[in-house]
């Protein structure tokens, strides 16, 4: 799984849990997640330290990427042997 859509679903599960505490003003459950959204939107394109965080989770990712890639090269050999031992 991803690391931004398991942020995605952390964050949505935390304020769809926090709607009725945050409802103070009348405004849905809808309107509540959309605000929440945008600032973590705004967050990470506007704000200094969430462009660094957003940098490193695309990096985390470009590295889970070629750890897999690694790893099925391996597995793909390890395979090929055991078939001509077979």
């Amino acid at each position: 799984m991803k690391p931004i859509f398991f942020l995605a679903l952390v964050f949505l599960a935390f304020t769809v849990a926090n709607v009725r505490a945050e409802d103070s003003d009348g405004a849905g459950p809808r309107i509540t997640v959309f605000r929440a959204y945008g600032m973590v939107r705004n967050f990470f394109s506007n704000d200094p330290l969430g462009q660094k965080i957003g940098l490193q989770l695309r990096e985390l990712g470009e590295i889970a990427l070629e750890l897999r890639k690694r790893l099925r090269q391996r597995l793909g050999s390890y395979l090929k042997e055991l078939q001509k031992e077979n």
